[in-house]
């Protein structure tokens, strides 16, 4: 482990007071930590709060080399405990190659060397820069980057790489802001009913037309004609979203296609869409003020706005999307009390009209609904899952009852907290 020179330290308050930084050459760590403490409990006790944040740079040593990587530090009191889970997950976020030679002139051997079903990407080298604010982290990684992909055959290539992830740092949570992996839930601006609405009348439909003609499995004789022998399977579509000041735009991906060992993701269908603001904005959560939001200076401070004020905190309200019988496409949200009652809406994407759920928890991992309009049962649900029904995996019945329960029909789920 090597010893920086020169180490910049950044402390802020949990109330989101002005950072304060610190440069030190040549004191000795005891004068550093004496200098540390004394400006924490001088915000702590400017700002009465009982706790505050701490980044330090630390130099961690790889097989060959080593990098610089931030450190957080969790500031009681004047006493400062290292956050453990939180640097762990940091590290891991890093996605650093292990034995990544020590000087940039080598990559291009190593990369070369890589062994596709044996290796993993990964940066081969990474800076940093961070900004730490409201108790919460925003890291900015860039490198030089093992690439594993197909043009079109399995190959690794060098690129240059860039991107940015946040660490929510009450919940020890690291998270992405952008992309298919997106934790900034576009659901959790709407309330559910209204998302819902918003669905049936943009998105749904769309992509349910492109996946019936790229369902998924099913053989295409000319998806990817450059690949020699066989046919070409769809492997997985990818969603992602953008919220601007103009539109709200959905984007689909086909995954990848695969044709034998042949893996091509430049020829499956894209699919992007574009719904103005003002159709879009009616639709928001009331206590949601759009414009206020859009004017924000940056991302992290979107980030921040969306965690403390319209992030779900009902985690028992699910969203799913399916088809009854394999048929009837519909889209549900429904939110499971702490009594057991369960209460929501439904609606068949041919007619986007809204029907009112309602049920309860009947113990043994059980849910009975029943769909109403006005008041007039129309028919019934049972589902049947497991643990805490947290995706489609965990649901192990579902099926739907005409309302005297002579008939019924099983319920496909196509999606399961959508997006």
């Amino acid at each position: 482990m090597c010893q920086c020179e020169k180490e910049d330290i950044e402390v802020l308050s949990n109330c989101g007071a002005y950072p304060f930084w610190l440069s030190a050459n040549r004191m000795n760590q005891a004068i550093k930590t004496a200098l540390i403490i004394s400006v924490l409990s001088f915000a702590l006790s400017s700002f009465g709060m009982g706790e505050a944040y701490l980044v330090k740079e630390k130099a961690v040593a790889f097989e060959n080399k080593t990098i610089k990587v931030p450190r957080v530090y969790s500031v009681i009191q004047g006493d400062t405990t290292n956050m453990k889970e939180v640097n762990e997950k940091i590290i891991e976020r890093f996605n650093l190659i292990p034995n990544a030679p020590a000087n940039r002139e080598d990559f291009e051997d190593f990369v070369g060397s890589l062994q596709f079903f044996e290796d993993q990407a990964g940066y081969l080298d990474i800076i940093y820069t961070h900004t730490l604010r409201d108790n919460f982290l925003e890291i900015a990684i860039e490198g030089d980057y093992a690439e594993f992909g197909g043009n079109p055959l399995f190959e690794i290539f060098q690129t240059y790489k860039k991107e940015t992830f946040y660490v929510d740092l009450i919940n020890s949570e690291v998270f992405d802001a952008i992309g298919y992996e997106n934790a900034i839930k576009l659901r959790n601006y709407f309330e559910p009913e209204d998302y819902l609405k918003l669905l049936c009348a943009t998105w749904v439909p769309k992509i349910r037309e492109v996946k019936k003609r790229y369902p998924d499995d099913k053989e295409y004789e000319a998806a990817c004609e450059d690949c020699s022998s066989g046919n070409a399977s769809l492997h997985a579509f990818t969603f992602e979203y953008k919220l601007d000041s103009e539109s709200l735009t959905f984007s689909l991906h086909g995954e990848a296609y695969y044709r034998n060992m042949c893996f091509q993701s430049f020829c499956s269908p894209q699919l992007t869409l574009k719904y103005p603001m003002e159709e879009v904005a009616p639709l928001f959560k009331s206590s949601f003020d759009f414009n206020d939001y859009i004017h924000l200076d940056d991302n992290l401070s979107k980030v921040i706005y969306y965690k403390k004020n319209l992030e779900e905190q009902r985690r028992n309200t699910k969203l799913i999307s399916g088809r009854v019988n394999d048929k009837y496409p519909f889209l549900m949200e429904f939110t499971i009390d702490p009594s057991g009652d369960v209460s929501g809406h439904y609606m068949y994407t041919s007619k986007c009209q809204l029907l009112e759920l309602r049920g309860k928890v009947m113990g043994n991992g059980k849910i009975e609904l029943s769909e109403l309009l006005s008041n007039e049962v129309t028919g019934h649900f049972l589902i049947s899952y497991v643990k805490d029904m947290a995706s489609e995996y965990e649901l192990k019945q579902f099926d739907w009852y005409s309302p005297d329960k002579s008939k019924s029909y099983h319920v496909v789920v196509d999606d399961f907290e959508i997006y």
